[in-house]
């Protein structure tokens, strides 16, 4: 969904053969035959939770079954939580951490050294801006994506003379129903920055892979703010965005 459909859409629009993952089969089916747009056979799926272990596993053991070696590999699936740190259920943060930081090590770390070998491809993560500040209210979610942003530079530069690419896309709010779903929609934040477009993330995040940038941030409002976040000492920001991210009542 989101982000992670809108970049499936731009590579079928391209000709590439596309597959799609994600825990619900009924959804999968459903955005196959969204993007199908002619008769050829270039949308695969592979239902996986990949909050589990088995379902990372099932996911990289149908590649291989099906020997189609991927070229691209986009990590976009994502869980977020909003509220306090302590009062996030510890199974929620278990499949957050899971999906948001193991899964996508695991299939980075199982997919890159393929691509490696024939030096071409890369690994396009889609991260968060949150990554790079503190993020009370939040504190799972942006802490998943700190280690995401910091992981994926490192990779990189590792990589850079391999004949292969790693980047990462931190856009601010999009318009999903991601934060609906974590229950942040009364967060001063939704008020107070314009969300982009699922469309727009991608083809920012896709263009900025295809010129060699190692993080895209889309938009100009964050593109600055990543600029000056550097110069804001911690303890401010952290303030700053725990205002923004506490829950507000709806009145």
């Amino acid at each position: 969904a989101g982000i992670g459909l809108e970049i499936a859409r731009i590579g079928i629009a391209e000709g590439a053969v596309v597959t799609l993952a994600a825990r619900d089969e009924g959804r999968l089916s459903r955005a196959a035959a969204e993007l199908s747009n002619d008769s050829e056979p270039r949308i695969e799926t592979i239902a996986a939770d990949l909050a589990t272990d088995e379902g990372v596993d099932h996911l990289l053991g149908e590649l291989k079954r099906r020997g189609r070696p991927v070229d691209l590999l986009v990590n976009a699936a994502a869980i977020g939580a909003c509220g306090p740190a302590l009062d996030v259920a510890a199974e929620t943060e278990a499949r957050l951490l899971a999906v948001n930081v193991a899964a996508v090590t695991r299939l980075t770390r199982a997919l890159l050294p393929g691509m490696q070998a024939r030096q071409f491809g890369g690994v396009l993560t889609i991260s968060s801006f949150g990554g790079v500040v503190p993020g009370p209210y939040q504190a799972d979610y942006y802490a998943s994506k700190a280690h995401l942003n910091s992981w994926m530079e490192a990779l990189a530069w590792e990589v850079r003379n391999t004949g292969v690419r790693v980047g990462v896309c931190i856009p601010g709010p999009v318009e999903t129903r991601f934060h609906e779903k974590m229950g942040a929609e009364t967060s001063w934040y939704r008020r107070g920055f314009p969300a982009m477009s699922p469309a727009r993330v991608a083809r920012s995040a896709l263009y900025g892979f295809a010129i060699g940038r190692t993080v895209t941030v889309p938009g100009p409002t964050f593109g600055i703010l990543y600029l000056l976040i550097g110069i804001v000492p911690r303890k401010i920001a952290s303030a700053v965005v725990g205002f923004l991210l506490k829950p507000r009542d709806k009145a």
